[in-house]
């Protein structure tokens, strides 16, 4: 039996028992698509930002002008304020290491390891831990450029674990 497409309008044969079944008919896979995808959109703005009420994304809490100036706000929070915000159930270091790596990011710190010069995968590292201040203190001066370290992992493995000596590496200078 012949039918219409609903997207592109082209007549094509169905059987009489798939045409019972829907009373949308598609000629390919493609038109289906086509259709729906314009229909049922995947990535539809459904929340709001929670400071500005701006439309996002729902996955989304904040839209990007209210993320950028949070970020400035949280910078002069203490330690103990910043981990009572946020109502962390697992590490409350993790945001702090997030800003770390978006500050060390900007001022080209994980170019490549400060030991080595390895440049395909350099984290950062806080040259001073983060749970050696004290609560009180700013997460801005936790993440001070000066705290902060490019390494490749080995280099930061042997860190963590007392092999090497940042203090006395920054005071020598490096041969490139």
């Amino acid at each position: 039996m012949k039918v219409i497409c609903k997207c592109c309008n082209k007549e094509f044969d169905k059987h009489i028992t798939q045409i019972k079944k829907t009373s949308n008919h598609f000629c390919s896979r493609s038109c289906a698509a086509k259709y729906n995808n314009k229909l049922y959109p995947k990535r539809s703005v459904k929340g709001k930002c929670a400071i500005c009420f701006k439309p996002i994304p729902s996955k989304r809490k904040f839209c990007d002008e209210c993320r950028k100036q949070t970020f400035a706000i949280t910078e002069n929070l203490t330690i103990e304020e910043y981990k009572n915000s946020r109502g962390f159930k697992c590490n409350h270091f993790t945001g702090i290491r997030d800003k770390a790596r978006r500050i060390a990011k900007q001022n080209n710190i994980i170019d490549k390891c400060a030991v080595c010069g390895y440049t395909n995968h350099v984290v950062v590292c806080h040259i001073k831990s983060i749970s050696s201040f004290s609560p009180e203190t700013k997460i801005n001066e936790v993440n001070d450029i000066n705290n902060l370290i490019g390494l490749c992992p080995n280099h930061h493995w042997e860190f963590d674990h007392g092999i090497l000596d940042i203090e006395n590496l920054k005071n020598t200078p490096r041969q490139d």
